[in-house]
């Protein structure tokens, strides 16, 4: 009997650890980018978009909010009108 408690502590102490993963990719509704989840970008953007918020836009690729604006990832400012997707 106390082969057996030991043998079950030992496999739900396996199952535990290996279940504590990083997030699944599966699970992102964008891409992953050094290991953070970047969801996909709607339009029209959001009206209370925080500064440092990033999207993923599928022509732009990585936007984040910034000073106002929304840049890409060459710190060049994108308008409403590319900011559409098509």
């Amino acid at each position: 009997m106390k082969k057996m408690f030991c043998l079950l502590f030992v496999l739900s102490l396996v199952l535990s650890l290996t279940s504590c993963d990083v997030d699944d990719e599966g699970s992102c509704s964008g891409i992953y980018s050094e290991g953070e989840c970047i969801p996909d970008f709607v339009f029209p953007p959001i009206d209370n978009a925080t500064e440092g918020q990033k999207f993923y836009h599928k022509t732009q690729g990585i936007i984040v909010f910034h000073n106002g604006n929304w840049v890409n990832t060459s710190a060049n400012i994108i308008t409403k009108n590319e900011l559409l997707i098509e």
